[in-house]
């Protein structure tokens, strides 16, 4: 279970193809607020449930610093994610199918 917001900000350009406008962006960067959350990993030392149910013990009290140093690597992943999934939707679509003019 996870609680969190994030704040994205992404920027782009119009690039022409095909004598049509399209959108591509070029940045996307997110900074993730977690409010609270709790893991729970299975399967780990070859299923020992000891060593299992302690490492889980040990990432849950521990969670402030756990996350303190996991978050550079989560923004960057997710945002290089959400980056290449905006790309290929907004490839496929002329602008002007995307945001019609009224």
């Amino acid at each position: 279970m996870m609680k969190c917001d994030a704040e994205i900000v992404i920027k782009s350009k119009f690039i022409e193809k095909d004598g049509q406008d399209y959108i591509q962006f070029d940045k996307l960067n997110m900074d993730i607020t977690v409010r609270d959350y709790r893991v729970k990993l299975d399967g780990l030392f070859n299923g020992d449930k000891t060593l299992g149910d302690a490492a889980n013990e040990a990432i849950n009290q521990n969670r402030g610093e756990f996350l303190k140093a996991s978050k550079p690597y989560v923004e960057k992943t997710a945002s290089k994610i959400l980056l290449e999934t905006a790309n290929k939707i907004a490839s496929t679509f002329p602008i002007d199918d995307l945001l019609p003019n009224p």
